[in-house]
């Protein structure tokens, strides 16, 4: 009865450490998004940069794969969390199949995984990344619909110019005048 046992527990504890590997494994998969993430991000802001006339397509195809990225991790989370969940019920005693890594049972049970792409440790980093995407492509002069940062903030001024008429000439000659010292 004592072999039995001693057999039974080091089943258990080979079990665990062939979950163990599993979820250290997935660790430093989330990891590598994350760098892949912020690498898109700053090659779309290079492109963005370096280009002579910034096109909104070229911050659209840097988002995208964030936004696959961002999936993948909270998939991995997902997974992550299953295993230590098995994880736990291999070492407290629960009937669980030896040398089983079918998680299946314990994912049902754990959030979706676009659930888990909205908790802290997925949903800032991800939109930290998007929001200097955002604003660098706006500071640069993507012009989405025609217009740029400078017209954004300075359509009030401008219009006062024009309406009043400082100088002379026609709203197109101020207009040109004003583009002008912006550009300085």
């Amino acid at each position: 009865m004592a072999e039995h046992s001693s057999e039974s527990e080091s089943i258990r504890i080979a079990h665990l450490t062939m979950l163990q590997g599993v979820i250290s494994r997935m660790a430093p998969n989330s990891f590598t998004l994350k760098a892949l993430s912020a690498t898109f991000g700053s090659a779309a802001v290079a492109v963005i940069a370096a280009t002579e006339q910034p096109s909104p397509t070229y911050a659209i195809a840097a988002v995208v794969p964030m936004v696959i990225f961002c999936i993948m991790d909270a998939q991995y989370l997902r997974l992550e969390r299953a295993y230590r969940t098995l994880y736990d019920e291999v070492r407290i005693g629960k009937e669980v199949e030896a040398y089983s890594l079918n998680a299946e049972g314990v994912l049902k049970k754990n959030s979706s995984t676009l659930r888990l792409a909205l908790i802290w440790s997925i949903c800032w980093f991800y939109i930290t990344i998007l929001l200097s995407l955002g604003t660098v492509a706006l500071v640069i002069g993507v012009r989405p619909s025609g217009w740029t940062v400078r017209r954004l903030f300075l359509t009030g001024a401008r219009r006062s110019f024009l309406r009043t008429g400082w100088g002379s000439g026609s709203r197109a000659r101020n207009a040109a005048r004003w583009r002008c010292r912006l550009c300085r």
